[in-house]
């Protein structure tokens, strides 16, 4: 294929040269477009009232009948109540001591104290 030849190939299945889009006649495209295509979002109404979910109908003197109960359990079984009491003990024991040899006893204590980060790459960014 010659040079000319070339040349008139690549222009007859190029883009159109000089058909720049101004920049008034875009806006004015997409303001066609969103007028026929978009949906109309829902004027804002404030929330629903709800129940707080927190409240709970409890006394405080209801703790007291709980732990009344438990010693009452307790002393029913004995030997079951201490049986769980060692298993949950030897447990958490295990849990710490395994933290502790992997080398991430640093997050026992923000657990301990009820922080629960957000912070998913603990080996990175000490605490």
């Amino acid at each position: 294929m010659s040079g000319k030849a070339k040349a008139a190939w690549c222009t007859a299945h190029s883009a159109p040269r000089n058909r720049h889009v101004r920049r008034d006649q875009s806006l004015k495209n997409e303001d066609q477009w969103s007028k026929t295509h978009m949906t109309m979002i829902p004027s804002v109404v404030p929330p629903l009232p709800t129940k707080n979910k927190w409240s709970r109908s409890l006394r405080p003197a209801d703790a007291f009948e709980w732990l009344s109960d438990g010693w009452k359990d307790f002393w029913v079984q004995p030997v079951t109540s201490l049986g769980y009491g060692v298993v949950v003990f030897l447990v958490s024991i295990s849990i710490v001591a395994g933290l502790y040899l992997l080398g991430l006893d640093y997050i026992l204590f923000p657990r301990l104290c009820g922080l629960h980060g957000g912070r998913t790459d603990h080996r990175r960014r000490p605490v």
